[in-house]
């Protein structure tokens, strides 16, 4: 198959709650020629000189957004094996489930989200319809009442709206939605690490979370309380919002497909000889959880454990110490199995555990850290 455009894109799924998020192969291909239909009916769709892929299934935001688009990749890959040869040209290619599973690369995560997403590659040579399929696909594109009814009829009837857009139009949607959650700094990572072939780039919170990009991979430091208070002079609540800001930014990453590397600060900010691959990975935490050392403690002594938590980000840290000595282990889990790990942990190198206190850090101006 050999085409000078791959246009991706997506029916846009408005949903009044969870719905069935695959189609059967029947159903599948009664959706797929309403599609055909549609598009022929908005675009400038030279039957000779084009082919459509689609894929009957209900995809969330992010899987659809990840590096090198792999859902829509996965789809262009079954149209090239099943478009071989010029007999099989200027078709449409409709793939369903068998039993509710979807072939491999197309099967969607289960989600609840509101915006669900069925993705199709139009395959043509004409530039015309190229350019105008990026620039007027969602103007033009609501989903005609046929192919509603389709869908409706076949997936769900708990659709609110529907229409036609592209991946670079969610994209600009996607960015709206961030930036109005105030996570301008996350989206930036998430888009370049989308849209360039080799990203690379940094981006920093006003809550001084910093991420560096290179390719797919996304390096950010973990700063304990006592280096934000070193380092960014920040007290309680502030070392709170960095955390909660922290963690969110971790999720959506890897929501995306982006790997996430932490390292641990060890000094701030960093010199221009220690910002690259070498420098982040000397530093990296691989575990569920980190710690950090203030001096020694005595195993042969009584122990006691300080739980730190807030009421808004979870467990911060816990702490172990000698009672009445100021050295101490910090340890600050980077995940929820984090909270398990610590524990078993402390209990191999500990075993005269005198007890624990639960420590509100919202109470407190600053941290006994």
């Amino acid at each position: 198959m050999s085409y000078k455009h791959q246009l991706n894109g997506l029916f846009a799924l408005e949903c009044q709650q969870s719905i069935t998020q695959t189609v059967d192969k029947e159903s599948a291909d009664h959706i797929g020629q309403m599609l055909a239909r549609d598009l022929r009916a908005i675009m400038p769709l030279d039957e000779d000189d084009s082919a459509l892929a689609f894929a009957a299934a209900a995809f969330p935001v992010e899987q659809i957004l990840q590096p090198k688009w792999p859902v829509h990749d996965a789809l262009k890959q079954y149209a090239e094996a099943a478009f071989q040869g010029e007999l099989q040209m200027n078709k449409v290619l409709t793939i369903g489930s068998d039993n509710g599973f979807m072939p491999q690369g197309l099967h969607p995560t289960d989600s609840d989200q509101v915006l669900m997403l069925m993705p199709f590659v139009l395959f043509t040579n004409n530039d015309e319809l190229a350019e105008q399929f990026e620039a007027d696909l969602m103007h033009k594109g609501m989903i005609s009442p046929p192919c509603f009814e389709a869908i409706s009829a076949h997936l769900t009837p708990n659709i609110n709206h529907a229409n036609y857009m592209t991946t670079l139009d969610l994209l600009a949607m996607m960015h709206n939605h961030y930036e109005q959650l105030g996570m301008d700094p996350v989206w930036q990572v998430i888009e370049a690490a989308l849209l360039q072939k080799q990203a690379k780039m940094a981006s920093q919170s006003p809550q001084h979370n910093h991420f560096f990009l290179v390719d797919h991979l996304v390096f950010s430091p973990m700063f304990s309380y006592g280096q934000m208070a070193s380092y960014f002079n920040a007290e309680s609540k502030a070392y709170m919002e960095w955390l909660i800001a922290q963690r969110t930014a971790m999720s959506a990453f890897q929501a995306h497909g982006l790997e996430l590397h932490l390292f641990q600060a060890t000094e701030w900010p960093l010199s221009d000889e220690k910002i690259c691959l070498g420098g982040f990975e000397k530093h990296r935490l691989t575990g569920d959880y980190w710690t950090e050392i203030q001096g020694e403690i005595r195993p042969d002594l009584p122990v006691e454990l300080n739980f730190f938590e807030s009421q808004q980000a979870g467990l911060v840290a816990i702490s172990v110490k000698n009672t009445d000595a100021q050295s101490q282990h910090i340890y600050y889990p980077l995940s929820p199995q984090g909270i398990n790990s610590i524990e078993k942990s402390i209990k191999s190198q500990f075993t005269d555990i005198s007890g624990h206190q639960m420590v509100v850090v919202e109470e407190q101006q600053q941290l006994p850290l």
